[in-house]
């Protein structure tokens, strides 16, 4: 600003010039000297140039009085605003000064279009605004305290598939007395005191009207440098405001943001690009999900023309278990210090489980995660997942009788978030039956499978729980909750951390006893079972202080892709599996150590089952020779995890060095 100030120095004295003449030592000296000596076309000059300067800046004053015309209008509103913009800003991990800018121009915007309206109306507006600027800061402010990201669409999946329950539970599991001493605290205390403002001046009409009067005195009565290096300032001021927004494509990243739809990304909108992209998040986020309707109607299509061309029906009875938010790093299958997966570590030194070593989901998110397991498109080809057809409805047309056991998704026609799991025309072109109440503890799947009509000779079985999703103290039966606070060496931690360290632990123990219970059910037929989580959590590692799952964007932390995407993988073979299909019982230990993703499970349960249709892919069939192992491994279908990875233990080396 140090030369929008020294603009202003120069108009202001071209502005005294005009106005005291005829009192400045050049006029002086100009009268002494004869007028025959003064040439005519001078003075007439000095006329026009004080008459041009006049003119100049007097409409320089009114358009200045113009454009804060909306400011004036809205003064309260664009203040606490403001205030509550540079807030939000503060509490940002990435915040930079230029948004201030920003802000002020996305404000001044809203000013403007309300000044356009009537006194009544515009003040219902700024009311409603109000609750839809703070309520959106609110959720920012808590998705940064505690994911350490913006809002974002999957966010809001997330709590689309949330019940009553698990909302509970959430509130129970995040929030504490920590979070109202952060920024979430801040913008609550700003919001009271605006409320409390508000209520002041409604009470006082009287001070408010004396503010409006003292600031208005100060500007019509301010004379020379002052007002001029207002008046200029203020013009350089919002010209370079402007610029900025023209320069960062603010305007339209604002306005035109949410006319492209991308059907399968979770799209992270940059936070840096001011205030009103809080409000902004929510409103592209319910974009995205409202395009749900137009995917299922074409997922309709799409399973209706599907076919299958040949079964073998190769394995009587395929058992998939699809676990929930599973830390492969708190296994002890897979090196955990505690002891929190005896009864699978049995079965491998058994000779029936085989694990995998090098598994990754294709997202941290539930809903994406169901929709890459279950459709035959994978995310490497880059088409939409809703344009392939599901497994389990090939399966259900290759005579196969397909039993779902969820805890989650229950069978619900008229109330439900997960449409392609749900939707009633779908359901029934996958499933032959499904379960349609939850229960606290995975056990009661168990009791759902006991029901069960067992007299098909060709079987299905997908059963996904609860495993160890939060809150985590309610995923464990009373009898499991083995680990204590005082068993972790954690010093940074505190002991209600701990505990939730302990939950956590004792939650993959519980289920690694209901894997095993299911296991059991299967020792004594021609079964393979095969156990994968949709995707991990985070719960204090590497001496984090933090639990559950970060949206942020997982290319700025690889910790994200470690501990969310790295997850366990299984399959378990019963003895007479393993006398019947030898030649898979090689096959699966022969690639334990291979690469996968699962976006490419359809296509080896394809392969197991012996059916043959156009979308199976020999290269995204783990167990098969034509396999392709170096495929790209794309988290939330576009950052590659092994590039990823690479980077990351190229770092590590140069620490090292």
């Amino acid at each position: 600003m140090a030369w929008a100030f020294f603009l202003s120095v120069v108009v202001g004295r071209a502005k005294h010039l005009e106005r005291g003449w005829e009192n400045s030592s050049t006029f002086r000296i100009l009268e002494e000297v004869p007028a025959r000596l003064i040439s005519r076309k001078l003075v007439d000059a000095k006329t026009k140039f004080t008459m041009f300067v006049h003119h100049i800046l007097s409409w320089a004053e009114r358009i200045i009085n113009w454009l804060f015309l909306p400011i004036r209008k809205n003064m309260t509103f664009f203040v606490f605003m403001y205030l509550l913009g540079i807030l939000c800003l503060f509490g940002h991990l990435r915040a930079v000064k230029s948004n201030y800018a920003t802000i002020f121009l996305e404000l001044y915007i809203i000013c403007v279009l309300l000044t356009l309206l009537p006194e009544k109306v515009r003040k219902f507006v700024r009311g409603v605004l109000y609750v839809i600027f703070y309520l959106t800061a609110l959720i920012d402010a808590f998705c940064f305290v505690k994911f350490q990201s913006p809002f974002t669409s999957s966010m809001l999946m997330v709590v689309q598939e949330t019940n009553p329950q698990e909302a509970t539970e959430f509130f129970q599991g995040y929030f504490d007395a920590g979070i109202f001493t952060s920024i979430f605290g801040g913008v609550l205390l700003l919001m009271f005191l605006h409320i409390l403002f508000h209520s002041f001046t409604k009470k006082h009409p009287e001070i408010k009207q004396k503010t409006k009067n003292l600031a208005s005195a100060l500007f019509k009565n301010t004379t020379g440098h002052l007002r001029d290096s207002v008046i200029i300032s203020t013009s350089v001021l919002l010209f370079a405001v402007s610029a900025y927004a023209v320069h960062m494509r603010v305007i339209p990243i604002t306005f035109s943001k949410y006319k492209t739809f991308i059907p399968n990304s979770n799209v992270y909108i940059d936070p840096d690009r001011g205030f009103l992209m809080s409000v902004g998040r929510v409103l592209y986020a319910l974009k995205i999900n409202f395009y749900q309707d137009k995917q299922i109607d074409i997922l309709k299509q799409t399973i209706d023309k599907s076919r299958v061309d040949d079964c073998q029906h190769t394995s009587s009875n395929i058992v998939l278990i699809i676990g929930e938010s599973y830390n492969k790093h708190h296994s002890s299958l897979y090196g955990y210090e505690k002891k929190t997966t005896p009864y699978q570590e049995e079965m491998e030194t058994s000779g029936s489980l085989v694990k995998f070593s090098d598994v990754i989901t294709s997202w941290n998110l539930t809903t994406n995660v169901f929709k890459l397991i279950f459709s035959l498109q994978d995310v490497t080809h880059f088409n939409n997942w809703y344009e392939r057809t599901l497994f389990p409805a090939l399966f259900h047309k290759a005579g196969y009788y397909v039993t779902f056991l969820s805890n989650q998704f229950v069978i619900n026609y008229h109330y439900c978030w997960e449409p392609f799991i749900n939707d009633k025309i779908i359901s029934e072109a996958q499933f032959d039956f499904r379960n349609d109440e939850r229960h606290a503890l995975d056990e009661g799947l168990i009791e759902d499978y006991e029901r069960l009509d067992l007299s098909h000779p060709y079987n299905l079985f997908i059963f996904h729980l609860w495993g160890q999703h939060i809150n985590y103290t309610e995923r464990s039966s009373e009898n499991m909750k083995k680990f204590r606070p005082a068993d972790y060496n954690r010093p940074d931690l505190t002991v209600e951390e701990k505990q939730i360290l302990a939950d956590y632990d004792n939650a993959t123990l519980y289920n690694d006893s209901i894997v095993n219970e299911i296991v059991k059910r299967f020792k004594g037929k021609d079964a393979i079972v095969i156990y994968m989580p949709d995707h991990g959590d985070e719960c204090f590692d590497e001496g984090q202080k933090k639990f559950g799952r970060n949206h942020a964007p997982v290319e700025e932390n690889f910790k994200i892709a470690k501990y969310e995407y790295e997850i366990p993988f299984w399959i378990y073979c019963s003895d007479t599996y393993k006398q019947k299909h030898p030649e898979i019982v090689q096959q699966i230990n022969a690639a334990k150590d291979k690469r996968f993703m699962t976006d490419a499970m359809p296509h080896l349960m394809l392969y197991l089952a012996g059916i043959h249709c156009p979308d199976y892919q020999s290269a995204l069939n783990l167990l098969s020779p034509d396999y392709d192992e170096f495929r790209p491994r794309l988290m939330c279908g576009k950052i590659d995890y092994d590039k990823l990875k690479a980077e990351k233990d190229k770092d590590y080396q140069k620490t090292l060095k």
